[in-house]
């Protein structure tokens, strides 16, 4: 979170001169929410807390989706609320953590490749890139968003088609914002 904090400060996510923030470079998707929540809220020390807290609900909701797919509606909202309120996610989505963020991000992702509309096939390539942005733990999640692509029997060729091409230029897009980024910086 220290690029959004500078970025906010000096209007750049690097410091050349001292390195900072070491992060940025293979994990940049959380300093540029992290500068989100520092304009949204100021310098304050839940500002950065704001999109993790976001996503966590997003994700949330995601799964409730997937679960009710299967199950009925109160079945899975109680199954929801019953794995949300163990003590590890109480405690680590109100904090700007990076787990958080991917797992929200891949949960949506999957809830969105699994439906039958095309167009949210192609949203869920963009947020599956995104995660690869924010830490680079999340590339075994591309194995999940893969078998999702496969899940659904319609339209495979041509979902899978879209959600790779969706992935590829969205992962080609953000890289190039990455390197923009750098390059302001380092002239």
């Amino acid at each position: 979170t220290d690029g959004g904090r500078l970025a906010v400060l000096t209007s750049r996510f690097l410091d050349p001169e001292m390195s900072e923030p070491p992060t940025f470079l293979g994990s940049w998707g959380m300093h540029f929410l992290s500068y989100l929540g520092y304009r949204f809220e100021g310098l304050t020390l839940s500002a950065a807390r704001w999109p993790t807290m976001i996503l966590a609900i997003v994700g949330w909701l995601a799964a409730y989706i997937v679960v009710s797919r299967r199950t009925t509606e109160i079945l899975a909202g109680l199954i929801v609320l019953l794995i949300s309120c163990n003590p590890a996610s109480l405690t680590y989505e109100r904090v700007a953590s990076t787990d958080i963020v991917i797992g929200a991000l891949v949960v949506t992702a999957y809830s969105l490749v699994t439906s039958r509309a095309l167009w949210k096939t192609c949203l869920g390539g963009v947020l599956m890139a995104f995660a690869l942005t924010v830490k680079s733990t999340a590339f075994p999640f591309l194995i999940l968003f893969g078998l999702a692509v496969f899940s659904r029997r319609e339209q495979r060729g041509r979902r899978l088609a879209c959600a790779l091409a969706t992935l590829l230029i969205s992962i080609g897009i953000l890289w190039t914002t990455r390197q923009a980024c750098i390059h302001v910086v380092t002239g």
